[in-house]
């Protein structure tokens, strides 16, 4: 495998920073700033911030610039109808095709997942709700299916960070992580094809229900109203 190029390394620290909210939806991501910040030229960033807008977590406005976009709950709720399908379909593609490599992976993540503890620090718990499905999207070894996975993650996590302090306690992220990674790693497709639907069906009902906590409630409709 190639080394990632500058543009590359660019792109995924500005997703990172987007994702997690370092960045808040409406932000600036003004190319000057970000080289300084970087250490890079100008163009690795150009070219990074026109791969975010085509995944959708950056807007480009003529002669306005580059600004993170926003949280949109319909999206969400659209992004939800097709992981739903497709995260079951990856789920039970890597149980059938992961690597004796990837299913090494697979069991380090899960005894990693199954340490977390209530005191487990809150970008630890996203960073690898990340791992997890970043690595069952490669034990597909289907590029394509990747790639997409990979863009409707990107926007689902964002999500996420938004309201964790409102859903679900951590045992319960731990179960849902670890039978997945059980199921894929023990070969059992239709089992983590299930799981892999469920986990997603949890997740929308959890969103919805953290959306009637008036704090959540209050942080959305703000970034909504950015202006950009």
């Amino acid at each position: 495998m190639n080394p990632p190029s500058l543009g590359d390394r660019v792109y995924q620290a500005l997703r990172d920073e987007i994702v997690f909210l370092e960045l808040p939806p409406g932000t600036p991501v003004r190319e000057v700033e970000v080289a300084k910040r970087l250490g890079v030229g100008r163009t690795p960033v150009r070219e990074a911030l026109q791969r975010l807008a085509m995944n959708y977590l950056v807007e480009l406005l003529p002669g306005r610039g580059a600004f993170v976009a926003p949280i949109s709950l319909p999206d969400l709720v659209k992004i939800s109808e097709i992981r739903l399908n497709l995260e079951g379909f990856a789920a039970a593609s890597a149980a059938t095709r992961a690597s004796a490599e990837d299913r090494k992976l697979l069991r380090g993540l899960r005894d990693k997942i199954r340490r977390v503890t209530e005191d487990t620090p809150r970008a630890e718990l996203i960073g690898l709700d990340q791992d997890v499905h970043r690595a069952i999207y490669n034990a597909t070894h289907n590029a394509f299916l990747e790639d997409a996975l990979n863009r409707y993650l990107n926007l689902t996590l964002r999500a996420w960070v938004l309201v964790l302090d409102s859903v679900g306690g951590v045992a319960e992220m731990v179960d849902e992580h670890a039978s997945l990674l059980d199921a894929v790693i023990e070969g059992d497709a239709e089992k983590a094809g299930a799981l892999a639907r469920e986990h997603i069906t949890d997740f929308e009902n959890d969103f919805r229900t953290a959306l009637g906590n008036p704090a959540v409630r209050l942080s959305v409709d703000r970034q909504r109203s950015s202006g950009i």
